[in-house]
């Protein structure tokens, strides 16, 4: 899936513990676990927002520029990726990521 502009989603990626996100204070939303152990959080989004490698430690933005796997894709592990959380992308703005905005 392209992130972006393009399909107005933001992805917050996290690699490490789930702990991590929680510490950024967004919503609950969309969010599947990736192949590697990981989680991604689909978030609605309608400002532009560059990509951001390490937002925080084993976090990462995908947004303009970027994209995802979505379930139920096989990652290289041999795990697919899965929903765990399913609703629609929670609606979020620009100054609600730790982030500098364009």
């Amino acid at each position: 899936m392209v992130t972006g502009q393009v399909s107005k989603i933001v992805v917050v990626d996290v690699d490490g513990p789930v702990a991590q996100f929680h510490d950024l204070h967004l919503p609950k939303t969309l969010t599947s676990a990736t192949g590697g152990g990981g989680r991604h959080y689909l978030y609605h989004c309608e400002d532009k927002v560059r990509s951001r490698g390490k937002m925080v430690d084993g976090i990462d933005l995908k947004a303009e520029g970027g994209f995802i796997i979505l379930p139920p894709s096989l990652h290289k592990s041999g795990r697919h990726y899965k929903w765990i959380r399913k609703s629609s992308p929670t609606l979020i703005t620009p100054d609600m990521l730790p982030i500098q905005t364009d």
